[in-house]
């Protein structure tokens, strides 16, 4: 998976658990900035390997540990859409589909002229929910949205 497309998965999740009024604010935020952490670290990695089959050993110990993180995580953060459990979702949508081998296969089948490394992410899309002006920023400022990313509005 490529890190916008990453990028994009992270998105739309931060959004969509952080507009439920059920989820804790402080386990949320911890989830926050897991994802956020995840999705540098699995950014600085696939630069380093791209698709190449080298980067194997280097992906397989980053999922292990990422893994083992969540883990730790609380376990009674909701999405707002479906009431599913959040660390579910990371573990089957993000960790699971992350690095599959055979997608690698199929773009360098296609693409026999371009380095793997060279690839370009397409841009992330989320999916779009009102925030109220005095919620907290979805970017883990700790601001109030009106003093952070609503200023902008």
């Amino acid at each position: 998976m490529s890190p916008g497309e990453l990028d994009g998965l992270v998105d739309g999740l931060v959004v969509d658990f952080m507009a439920n009024p059920k989820n804790n604010k402080t386990d949320a935020q911890i989830y926050v900035q897991f994802l956020h952490d995840l999705s540098k670290d699995w950014r600085s990695l696939f630069y380093l390997h791209g698709y190449e089959e080298s980067g194997d050993s280097a992906y397989a110990a980053f999922l292990k540990h990422s893994n083992n993180r969540m883990q730790l995580l609380p376990d009674n953060v909701t999405t707002e859409s479906n009431s599913i459990l959040v660390r579910d979702i990371i573990f089957f949508k993000i960790l699971s589909m992350a690095f599959v081998p055979p997608i690698r296969q199929d773009f360098i089948n296609q693409n026999p002229a371009q380095k793997p490394r060279t690839v370009t992410a397409r841009p992330a899309t989320a999916k779009q929910i009102k925030i109220s002006r005095n919620d907290p920023c979805p970017c883990d400022s700790g601001k109030k949205y009106k003093h952070c990313h609503g200023l902008s509005h």
